[in-house]
């Protein structure tokens, strides 16, 4: 029998705070849950801490990887690797409360039109960050628009990791990827259709624990974007959200007032217009 929730784990030599969030799930007060651990060709200590989990614990499923894959296969992977009705991505340095799969999973199940359920947020302070909260705002009785606006420019990145329909997670991030194979700014892209589709709901009563740990995250180097990425980047993550309201079952009027929104929406969630005038202004002093 498929259990209640599946997790994946997206892991690339993590082994400084895998431990960690993995003693965090098994703590969880949900029980019937699976881990998919998709080690995605580690050369630190990760395949030795997966190993150890899924030898004490049945739950924990180690995927071993012998090359490394791009960053959005090693998510897909994990998605598509779920059996459970309800899924989440778990990252392997944040943290979440005990109660956050039971939570979740009853927020849910308390709505068949729900396909993504999410929790308030906190941010830890760390070198170059500071500690911030960020709540579910108080819109689920709101009118449609006014929650979709909340979900839009209240939310956090977050969400991305509260929990999903399985079936509307695949058929979603999917769908967007067709469109966008991009992973900078496909988390949002992933929480904006969900709630087009009036999907989203969210609790205040568990928490996810965000970590931004600079000198760990820096284990898929990237080089800072440069100016022209950043203003096709931002076209190409602009036209995605426009093809987003166009397929939604928004009204005509709906739709328009929608779309007003984006160019802000856009500038926000994607690459925002300080950081790309400070791109346009080094390269323009280095010529």
């Amino acid at each position: 029998m498929a259990p209640r929730v599946s997790i994946g784990v997206p892991i690339y030599n993590g082994a400084s705070l895998l431990s960690q969030s993995l003693d965090c799930l098994a703590r969880q007060s949900l029980r019937d849950f699976e881990v998919i651990l998709s080690d995605n060709g580690s050369t630190d200590a990760t395949p030795d801490i997966c190993a150890r989990f899924a030898a004490k614990d049945s739950r924990f499923r180690h995927v071993r990887h012998t090359k490394t894959l791009p960053v959005l296969e090693n998510f897909y992977f994990a998605r598509d690797a779920a059996d459970a009705p309800y899924f989440l991505w778990r990252a392997y340095d944040d943290l979440s409360d005990d109660t956050y799969l039971e939570v979740l999973a009853d927020l849910l199940d308390a709505r068949a039109e729900t396909v993504l359920a999410v929790p308030m947020v906190r941010r830890d302070a760390s070198a170059g960050t500071t500690a911030r909260e960020f709540p579910y705002p108080d819109i689920d009785s709101a009118p449609r628009l006014s929650r979709l606006h909340a979900q839009m420019f209240e939310n956090s990145a977050c969400w991305f990791y509260g929990m999903w329909r399985l079936s509307a997670c695949r058929e979603l991030t999917g769908r967007i990827h067709a469109l966008y194979p991009d992973p900078w700014g496909a988390d949002h892209l992933a929480i904006l259709a969900a709630a087009l589709g009036d999907g989203v709901r969210g609790t205040n009563a568990t928490a996810f624990r965000q970590r931004i740990i600079h000198e760990t995250r820096d284990y898929m180097p990237r080089p800072k974007p440069g100016f022209a990425e950043m203003r096709d980047r931002n076209a190409r993550f602009g036209a995605t959200c426009r093809a987003l309201v166009a397929a939604s079952d928004l009204a005509a009027a709906e739709k328009r007032k929608v779309e007003g929104w984006l160019p802000r929406y856009v500038r926000r969630r994607c690459h925002r217009r300080d950081r790309i005038w400070k791109a346009w202004l080094r390269q323009t002093l280095r010529h």
